[in-house]
């Protein structure tokens, strides 16, 4: 059990990073145009196949975490978490093999099928972290209820984006909750007791 939680502080602090490193290198991502986008990618391989390598392993970490806590606690919340991690796992082989020296064509595929990938997964993590907050009784109950609260926000923006009324720019706009939430996880999970 100890291993494991610490697995998932770690990876939960480290996917925060990732993000933070994320942000500034998306925003120099010029224009919507799928060929130029494509040749920005290629031209920074070093830095997005960096981040990407480093993201999949990182995921990795948490979705060991969140199968081995689906199958402990046996709640909701687990299996919605362990159920995104491992839909999300499936993203990062898309981008890494469909981004780089290919095609524009199949950039734009790739792209395609990361976001849907990306949009689906984020509608099992994002509840899942809402319940996970709920059911965390060893926390104080305004640190649950606001992570609750802050799950479900992110949960309504993500459905908004799979329901195409919201680009997944857009979406991408909660980055700074997403953030909250994640140093919120390994917050909860280092708090807990090895014997709870």
């Amino acid at each position: 059990m100890k291993i494991v939680k610490y697995l998932w502080v770690a990876g939960n602090i480290l996917i925060t990073i990732v993000i933070l490193y994320f942000i500034p290198l998306e925003s120099k991502i010029p224009g919507t145009e799928p060929s130029v986008r494509y040749g920005f990618i290629n031209e920074h391989w070093d830095q997005f196949n960096f981040m990407w390598r480093s993201e999949l392993l990182i995921v990795g970490m948490l979705t060991v975490a969140s199968v081995f806590f689906a199958a402990r606690f046996k709640t909701p919340g687990w299996a919605l978490v362990a159920t995104g991690q491992l839909i999300l796992t499936t993203m990062y082989p898309v981008l890494l093999g469909g981004y780089h020296d290919t095609s524009v064509e199949l950039y734009t595929l790739a792209y395609e099928v990361s976001a849907e990938i990306f949009l689906v997964s984020s509608l099992f993590l994002f509840p899942g972290f809402a319940l996970i907050h709920w059911e965390s009784a060893h926390m104080k109950d305004y640190f649950r209820y606001t992570m609750t609260g802050l799950g479900g926000l992110i949960t309504i923006a993500f459905l908004l984006g799979f329901l195409e009324i919201l680009s997944l720019g857009q979406v991408m706009t909660t980055g700074p909750v997403i953030i909250i939430l994640y140093l919120a996880n390994a917050w909860m999970m280092f708090r807990l007791k090895n014997d709870q």
